[in-house]
């Protein structure tokens, strides 16, 4: 049973970080950049399959101090894109927070390939 919803957890994680990366491009082309809702959902998606997948390691095995941080640093910056995809899917003619919204994934996806505990 933990076994699949260890899988589950992680093919959701990857289906909300698609969608945040499809959002972002999405708008390349565009003039005018906001959020939108696929962005929006995509950041509460890996922000609640991030947690079922922190919580399911620790449960495994006690996590070094490394480990820990990188958990936190990337739960503080899940949680920013869900803010700033929440504030910006209310205002449309906000571009920045397209561009922030879009750093913060780019900056979550690096440090979970380049940090290594």
């Amino acid at each position: 049973m933990k076994y699949s919803f260890f899988i589950l957890s992680i093919l959701f994680h990857v289906l909300g970080m698609s969608a945040l990366i499809a959002g972002s491009l999405q708008q390349i082309l565009k003039s005018r950049k906001t959020i939108n809702i696929i962005q929006l959902y995509g950041a509460f998606i890996v922000l609640g399959s991030g947690l079922s997948l922190a919580l399911l390691q620790e449960n495994a095995a006690p996590l070094d101090s490394s480990s820990q941080a990188k958990i936190a640093t990337k739960l503080i910056v899940a949680i920013s894109i869900c803010i700033i995809t929440s504030m910006g899917i209310g205002r449309r003619r906000w571009s920045s927070g397209y561009y922030i919204a879009s750093f913060l994934v780019a900056s979550n996806i690096f440090t979970a390939i380049l940090w290594k505990p």
